[in-house]
């Protein structure tokens, strides 16, 4: 309810989602993340894995189907 939330759509890309969740890792002084991406979930977590996390220390997706498409 009271939260904020940015006012263009262009600003869901999952660039931003990603960067989001990397600044929450930041923020709470995670050292080691092991990440987990089902169904659509598992193209947010593809995202941090392609670029150096230093947290980032695995990354687990289970038959992601639409890869099957592409």
């Amino acid at each position: 309810g009271d939260t904020d939330a940015p006012s263009s759509a262009s600003s869901y890309t999952p660039l931003h989602i990603v960067g989001d969740l990397v600044g929450l890792l930041d923020a709470l002084a995670v050292d080691r993340v092991f990440l987990v991406g089902h169904d659509w979930g598992a193209a947010m977590a593809w995202n941090p894995s392609r670029k150096p996390v230093q947290t980032m220390r695995a990354m687990m997706g289970d038959d992601y189907y639409m890869c099957r498409f592409q």
